[in-house]
This record gives C-alpha cells, structure tokens and sequence, in this order.
C-alpha cells in the first residue's frame, strides 16, 4: 500500500488522479495493469516482478529502483520516465517507446527490446548483456560504460550515440547503423559487424580483436587507431597488425 499511495503524489489534475488510482488498485492487486494510464504516476521502489503493463502509458512515470523483472511491457509507453537503477532483466519491451527516458544504471540482462524505441535515452553504466535490440532505434542515446555483451544488436540504429567505453564483446551488430557513432575506447571482442555503417564513426582505442568487419563501411583512416587483431577486414582479408602488441 505504501507504494500505491506515493504513487499519487505525482499527479496533478483530479481527472488524472481519478483514473490513476483506479488504475493503479488494478497494478495492486492483480501485478499487472494492461492499456492503463499511469502516467506521471510515482512508482519509486516498486515490488513488480513479472508484471502484466502490456500497451500501458508510463509517460513520466517514476520508476527508479523498481524491481520489473520479466514483466511485460509490450507496446508500452514510457516516454521521458525515469528508470534509474531499475531491475528490468528478462523484460519484454518489444515495440515500447522509451524516447528520452533516464535508463542509468538499470538493468536490462536478457530483455526484449526488440524494435524498441530508444531514441535520445540515457543508459550509461547499464547492464544490456544478451539483450534483444534487433531493430531498436538508440540514435543520439548516451551508453557511456554500459554494457551490452552477446546483445543483439542486428539491423539497430545507434547512429550518433555515444557509447564512449562501452563493452560489446561477442555482440551481434550485423547491418547495424553506426553513422557517427562514438565508440572510442569500447570493446569490439569478437563483435559481428559485418554489412554494418560505420561512416564518420569514432574507433579510436576500440578493441576489434576477432570482430568481423566484412562489407561494413569504414574507412581505414578509422580503424588507424583501433586494435586489429584476426580481424575480419571491409574485404574479407584478414588483418593481425596489432597482434604482437
């Protein structure tokens, strides 16, 4: 019950607060909510796992530190929420809308982000490993030293995101666009970049050490400062420059 009441401290019109609390007793005493309105609504700390908030408006909502994990956010709309060391792992946020929600530090192990919309998010220090992101939009995000190892991360677009010192070891970023993307410093291990965009992105310091690059588009001007090590090159060849050191 505490939860639920000081999830009504954030709305601020009686239309709105009428039908959250009507909405959020259904969240209370069944753990799901689906096509509910919560928006803005306070849910800090929340105890939710395997919650049922398929097609759910969470604009805004407060959801720092809540514990989501494998719940179910299809279609969900979370607009500008605030998910800051959130537990999310082994969620399903397929087709949800995240545009400029706070994900830091959450984490995401596992999830379903499959054609997610991560537009301008905030995910730095997160855990994303074995994530589903194949075909979410990430362009202009922020993932400083998040992690995102064995993701998927085929046909993504993280065009413009800075992912300064991120790790992508073993990740799968076939056909994915990186036009512009910071990548400097991240780890490349063993990464699948093959038919990847890479025009304009920064590798410098990024570890590409068995990464496979064929028919990506990169420059070599872009990988003069990158670690190359049985890396599969642009053309197939294999290149182990930087092996001795």
């Amino acid at each position: 019950m505490k939860w639920l009441i000081c999830a009504l401290i954030a709305t601020n019109s009686g239309v709105a607060i009428a039908e959250n609390i009507k909405d959020l007793k259904v969240l209370q005493s069944s753990n799901g909510c689906s096509r509910c309105n919560l928006i803005s609504v306070n849910l800090e700390g929340a105890y939710l796992p395997g919650g049922i908030l398929v097609e759910t408006k969470l604009n805004s909502a407060n959801l720092r530190r809540a514990n989501l994990s494998y719940s179910f956010l299809v279609d969900s709309v979370l607009v500008d929420s605030d998910l800051r060391e959130a537990n999310l792992r082994g969620a399903n946020l397929s087709n949800a809308n995240l545009t400029g929600a706070n994900l830091y530090g959450i984490d995401l192990r596992g999830a379903n982000l499959a054609n997610a919309n991560l537009k301008s998010t905030v995910w730095l220090f997160s855990d994303l490993s074995q994530a589903r992101l194949s075909g979410a939009n990430l362009a202009g995000s922020q993932g400083i030293g998040a992690s995102m190892q064995a993701a998927d991360l085929s046909k993504a677009n993280l065009s413009g995101a800075n992912l300064v010192d991120v790790s992508l070891i073993d990740a799968d970023l076939t056909n994915a666009q990186l036009v512009g993307t910071n990548l400097r410093n991240g780890n490349l291990r063993g990464a699948n970049l093959s038919l990847a965009n890479l025009q304009g992105a920064e590798l410098s310091g990024a570890n590409l050490e068995n990464a496979n690059l064929s028919d990506a588009v990169v420059s070599p001007n872009q990988l003069v400062r990158a670690r190359l090590c049985n890396t599969i090159m642009p053309d197939r060849q294999i290149s182990t420059q930087d092996c001795s050191r």
